[in-house]
């Protein structure tokens, strides 16, 4: 059975976890919105064929880097797992990163990314309490 911290810590990980997903299904969403991109692309770009070649693209590009972001942040929830200090520190970081950017998506576009953001809350104190228990005080090293 599982102490309080470590459920809490589970928790944590998880809804950070998913977090990142919405965020990044949010990203995928808005970039997939081709009427968007005509907008801009139509006033730098006069033919169509090559406005379609450069979506094309940038989807591409956008694809890769968000599966490389959610394999690298996989592997930082996994060194947290493993207790290793420096995640703690990142995903404490990261936290105070995602819960901005939940809340200025919710602020200008949805109400959607709210509970994104509570969960980064979550996260970010979670992270900051156990980066901190971890932390090599002077009196615990060996004489």
């Amino acid at each position: 059975m599982l102490s309080k911290k470590n459920e809490i810590k589970i928790i944590s990980l998880a809804g950070c976890f998913l977090s990142d997903m919405t965020l990044i299904a949010w990203i995928y969403y808005q970039a997939t919105n081709y009427q968007n991109f005509n907008v801009i692309a139509k006033s730098a770009i006069n033919s169509p064929d090559f406005q379609i070649q450069l979506y094309k693209v940038i989807l591409q590009s956008l694809t890769f880097l968000l599966l490389l972001f959610i394999l690298a942040q996989s592997a930082v929830y996994i060194m947290a797992i493993k207790k290793m200090r420096a995640a703690y520190l990142y995903l404490k970081i990261f936290a105070v990163v995602g819960f901005a950017l939940a809340l200025l998506i919710s602020i200008s576009h949805s109400l959607y990314a709210l509970l994104p953001a509570l969960f980064y809350l979550l996260g970010y104190y979670t992270f900051a309490k156990i980066f901190k228990e971890t932390a090599v005080s002077p009196q615990n090293l060996p004489q």
